[in-house]
Order: structure tokens, then sequence, then C-alpha cells
């Protein structure tokens, strides 16, 4: 019998590797089931001993998105124009003044996710570029032939061989919005960003402060469970798990919520 982060962590941990989907050997459809024997308690679970997590001090170097960064941020993501995805299925592919995001290759050059605004009026090749791939839908694949002017600094001249794959379609329309609100906006993913941020740096500082307060024992899981091949981080990771699951149940919370229970009853210093 295992717990919960146990079956949680290994299904995971199989999953990534492959194993579950045809394990070394198991049948497909097979039940694939693990054993713990050795070192358990009467109830068959892996021996946890979690130290004290009331008090713990750690420091964390702080991401803070200052006003210069927000505005070099702004000014760099600021255009005068939106783009919306266009409507493929009711309205046709590719036309005239849509803007393409494409997986794009002429000659040796290549770039993906490209953004090619579909005009037949601008510069070469970007011209032949736009009327090649007129009428195509996403993920429509097109190869042709272009001819590049001598006086195009980007590529060589003569003729090239263009492959295109047209990911996204999307519609350009003006921005209405102020240059405030938008500055708002930029402001508010860039603090999401730095939130996400410190929040993962806390959960690592928690961690390495705790783990070393904790005993578990895992070694009959490790040794029972031959396909799985623990290394050194997966099995920090497995025991790091069950710790989490023990925190869980000793206070009496959803296992996903033991992260935020953490950094609650942590003392942090913000560098």
């Amino acid at each position: 019998k295992m717990g919960l982060a146990a079956i949680r962590w290994l299904a995971l941990f199989g999953a990534a590797r492959g194993f579950l989907g045809n394990p070394g050997g198991v049948c497909r459809g097979a039940r694939l089931s693990a054993t713990v024997e050795g070192s358990r308690d009467s109830h068959g679970k892996v021996p946890v001993t979690v130290g004290s997590y009331e008090k713990l001090e750690v420091s964390v170097e702080k991401l803070v998105y200052d006003e210069a960064a927000i505005e070099a941020k702004f000014q760099q993501v600021n255009k005068p124009y939106v783009l919306t995805p266009a409507r493929v299925a009711e309205e046709g592919g590719v036309s005239v003044g849509r803007v393409v995001a494409a997986d794009i290759k002429i000659g040796l050059w290549q770039k993906s996710d490209w953004l090619i605004e579909v005009l037949l009026d601008q510069k070469e090749p970007w011209a032949a570029v736009s009327s090649a791939i007129l009428g195509a839908g996403q993920m429509e694949f097109r190869r042709f032939e272009i001819d590049i002017p001598w006086d195009v600094a980007e590529f060589p001249a003569g003729k090239a061989t263009c492959e295109v794959l047209v990911k996204h379609v999307f519609e350009k329309k003006t921005d209405l919005r102020s240059d405030d609100e938008k500055r708002q906006l930029v402001a508010d993913k860039l603090n999401e960003q730095a939130r996400r941020r410190n929040d993962e740096a806390l959960d690592n500082a928690i961690r390495q402060a705790l783990f070393p307060l904790c005993v578990v024992d895992t070694d009959a899981v490790v040794n029972s469970v031959s396909w799985a091949k623990f290394g050194p981080k997966s099995r920090a990771d497995y025991e790091w798990a069950l710790i989490k699951e023990e925190i869980a149940r000793a206070e009496n919370i959803d296992f996903n919520d033991v992260p935020a229970f953490l950094r609650d009853k942590a003392t942090v210093t913000w560098l």
C-alpha cells in the first residue's frame, strides 16, 4: 500500500519516462502495481518524520520590476494596432491585410513564429511571399520559388526556394486603448510574472531549509520499483512529495495547498 504522494509521483515519473505505456515487459493494459516491503509502518506507508516548519527562516532574492523596467517593456511592445485571431473557418484563410504567424525558410534563412503582414505592395521578398500564401489555412504548408532583387540586403539575389507553414492567422485592428491603459496591462503582466517567480524561489528556499529536518525512509520503494531507475534528484523529489503529503495530513489541508501554507508559516527575508 502506498500513499497518495507516492502513487502520484510514481505515475508522473513513469509517464515522463514512457514506462506506463508499456513498462519493460509489462503487457499493454496489464495492471501495474508496486508493493513496499521492508521499512514501513503497520499501515504499509513509507515512514515520514517531518521537522518543525512553524519557524522556518529563509532568505530569498526578490524579483521586482520598477517603473523604469515597466516603461522599457511598454516601449518595446507598444504598437498602434492589436492582433486578434481571424475566424478562418467562417471567413477564409490568409487574405490581404491580415497578419500571419508562420515558420518560414527562404534559402538558408529561417525563422519560427515569424509575423508576416500580408500585403502585395510591400518590399520584396515579402510581397512575393504574401502572394504565394493567399488563401492558406491554419497549419497549411506551402513551398514555392521566389525571385529576390539585387537590392535586398537580407537575402542573396536570385531565385530561392521558400517554405512557409502558416500557424496562426490574425486580423490587424487599430488599438483604441490609451497608452496609460496599455502601460497598466504591461505592469500587471510583469508583476504577475514576478509574483510567480518569487513564489517559486520561496518554495525552493523552504524546501532547502525543511528537507534536512525530515526523515523519509524510501529504500523499500526505490528497491521494489526496479523499472523507475531512481536517480538522486528523482528520489529527492519523491521524498519531498511524501513530506508535503504528511504536512497535508497533519494540517488537514489539500496536498496542493501545502506550498502556500508553508509560505505563510515561514519568516522570509527578501533580499
